[in-house]
């Protein structure tokens, strides 16, 4: 009985344990889940308990019932248990998969946001390498392309790492030459020493590193200015040299300081001629006064030295005024190729007979304005001038051309248009770049003893620049010299006057003449002509007498600079306003203004114009050339009216 009593006991324990189990399944997993196991589990309990009424009188049976109970419940129990388990671990598997679904969503996530920041760096990093590279192109064509040349350069070896095209063009290398050359090969061999020397030191900033003589592919000479900084090349040190073209800056200077030095020497001719002339024209008249008076033999030597002389002073006076562009000329439509061929026969003489003088003249040649006697004098200079740069034998060649010069090109004077070019060339010595600058300075002479005055090409100079022209050359020392002298084409067209017979009338002249020994010569030479002299000092008085009674003269002698309120010019316009048929004539050694030159080429165009010094021939030659009936301008001009240098 107490063994069933414990059966009993167990079993109903167990029973009550199933629901209490079953619930807490209920509760923890949900009864979609374990509600199929319970609805069995309990079921199966109803079962059991419905078969005990059937079982309940038999002691043996009822005790193998609550067996059946205890085991039942105890299955019951390990089953809820397994499936507790089961569903413990399904629960687990479950959270530890959405634990991981959430960490790989998270790090998939991630991973987006990092591909993304990625693609956005990549997106960066391909437009910072583009700017990049633009910007390395842009400065690759600024610095290919850029006008002012520019060079790199390897501070250490000197040798070239990079030039500009306007470099390459500035001295004239194809690339691939100009990276053969080191910088000291640009550089002319006397400043060379000193060029390395500046070159040498640092330049952490920009430097200006003055002014140096370059030469070009062809060996001429170019002046530059030196910009340097040192900056890196790829991965080396370099220095960036910025090469600032002044040739033409320079060559403007030294034409500015000549054309002010010329400037100032007519100045000083003007003033020392306007005196000296007056002197020699009272020695050199007087002098050719006794000549004709004298028949002592000696006495009349002597005086032919003394005119000799005046007339060598003369001479050394108009060429000093040709130096500074003062001289007045006699210019006229000239043939330049008729008048060299007309002077090549005393060249050839001058040069001598080891030296060739040949002529290469074009045969359409236009006509110049010029003074035929100052393009004698020019042409005999340059002559002379190649003969002395000859040692020995050589040849001289004189060519004459016509050219155009267009706009915009570099040459002395800017100007375009067609041009008379003569050129003289020589195969002498040539000129070293000091005696280039100097060439062309009044009193500046190669030759030694003093045996040269300076005045030949300073002359040259000058006329040249009177004739509208200008004068360029070439020289290499031992590769020779070749002057070139560009005149520009006459503007008419219109041939010389026929010969005039000179006929003499004996007039009335009236004589204003400022200096006291020249008024006395003049007067004396045209009194002793037959003439009726009316003499003044100035232009006030020659009014004064001209309205007493003067206004019957045929002809005004008077000087072109007087020195009262008005000049000769001014005094010949009044008097001819009042008397039309009255002649002029002007006496001046030079004149001082620019004003003054255009009356005076006006002047010698109407054949009113004896320079001094003058002789008694000349004056009076002038004189009765103005009061001819007819005067024709060739003979007034071979007559007396050249002004010889």
């Amino acid at each position: 009985m107490l063994r069933f009593g414990v059966f009993n006991l167990i079993a109903g324990v167990l029973q009550l344990t199933v629901p209490s189990y079953g619930l807490r399944l209920v509760r923890r997993f949900g009864s979609q889940r374990v509600g199929w196991f319970l609805v069995i589990a309990f079921g199966s309990l109803a079962l059991v308990h419905l078969a005990q009424p059937i079982g309940s009188s038999s002691v043996g049976l009822a005790s193998n019932q609550n067996l059946v109970y205890v085991l039942a419940s105890a299955l019951l129990l390990i089953g809820m248990g397994h499936l507790e388990t089961l569903f413990s671990d399904r629960s687990a598997a479950k959270f530890k998969d959405e634990n991981l679904q959430s960490w790989f969503k998270l790090q998939l996530e991630s991973m987006h946001r990092s591909q993304a920041e990625m693609q956005q760096d990549i997106a960066r990093r391909e437009e910072v390498q583009k700017a990049l590279h633009e910007s390395e192109e842009h400065y690759r064509f600024l610095f290919t392309e850029n006008p002012v040349p520019m060079l790199i350069v390897d501070p250490r070896s000197l040798r070239f790492l990079a030039a500009n095209k306007a470099a390459l063009r500035q001295y004239g290398f194809a690339l691939e030459e100009f990276m053969e050359l080191k910088l000291q090969d640009l550089v002319t061999p006397n400043r060379q020493a000193a060029f390395l020397r500046d070159v040498v030191k640092p330049c952490s900033a920009e430097d200006v590193r003055g002014c140096w003589e370059h030469r070009r592919k062809d060996q001429t000479l170019l002046h530059v200015e030196i910009t340097a900084m040192d900056l890196r090349h790829g991965n080396s040190p370099a220095r960036l040299l910025v090469m600032k073209d002044f040739t033409a800056t320079r060559q403007h200077q030294l034409e500015s300081r000549q054309a002010v030095k010329m400037e100032t020497i007519g100045r000083v001719a003007v003033g020392a001629a306007h005196h000296f002339n007056n002197i020699l024209t009272t020695i050199d008249g007087h002098a050719s006064l006794l000549l004709r008076e004298s028949n002592d033999a000696r006495i009349t030597e002597q005086l032919g030295h003394i005119s000799a002389g005046a007339n060598r002073a003369a001479a050394l006076t108009r060429q000093l005024l040709a130096a500074g562009g003062r001289l007045i000329l006699n210019q006229s439509q000239t043939s330049l190729n008729e008048l060299l061929r007309n002077i090549i026969p005393m060249l050839r003489r001058l040069v001598g007979e080891r030296i060739i003088l040949q002529e290469s003249l074009f045969s359409n040649l236009p006509p110049i304005q010029a003074d035929a006697q100052a393009l004698k004098h020019l042409m005999v200079n340059l002559v002379l001038n190649a003969r002395d740069a000859i040692q020995g034998c050589g040849t001289i060649t004189i060519t004459t051309s016509t050219v155009r010069i267009e706009q915009g090109r570099t040459d002395r004077t800017g100007r375009a248009g067609e041009f008379v070019r003569l050129s003289i060339y020589d195969t002498g010595c040539g000129m070293t770049p000091e005696v280039q600058a100097q060439v062309f300075e009044p009193f500046f002479s190669t030759r030694e003893n003093g045996n040269g005055m300076g005045l030949g090409l300073a002359s040259v100079y000058g006329l040249v620049k009177q004739h509208s022209g200008w004068i360029e050359f070439t020289s290499n020392p031992g590769c020779g010299t070749e002057f070139r002298i560009f005149f520009p084409p006459s503007a008419s067209a219109t041939s010389p006057d026929k010969d005039v017979p000179l006929a003499t009338r004996k007039k009335i002249v009236l004589l204003v003449e400022p200096h006291d020994r020249s008024r006395d010569l003049a007067r004396y030479i045209l009194s002793r002509r037959g003439y009726h002299v009316v003499e003044a000092d100035r232009a006030s008085t020659a009014m004064v007498l001209w309205e007493s009674g003067a206004s019957a003269a045929d002809l005004l002698l008077t000087d072109w600079a007087l020195t009262d309120e008005f000049s000769g010019a001014a005094l010949a316009d009044r008097l001819c306003k009042q008397k039309p048929s009255l002649k002029v004539i002007y006496t001046s050694d030079c004149n001082a203004s620019s004003e003054g030159q255009d009356h005076a080429q006006a002047a010698l165009q109407a054949f009113q114009f004896v320079p001094k010094p003058f002789t008694a021939d000349r004056l009076l030659q002038g004189v009765e050339a103005a009061l001819a009936p007819a005067l024709g301008r060739k003979h007034g001009d071979t007559a007396f009216l050249t002004a010889t240098i």
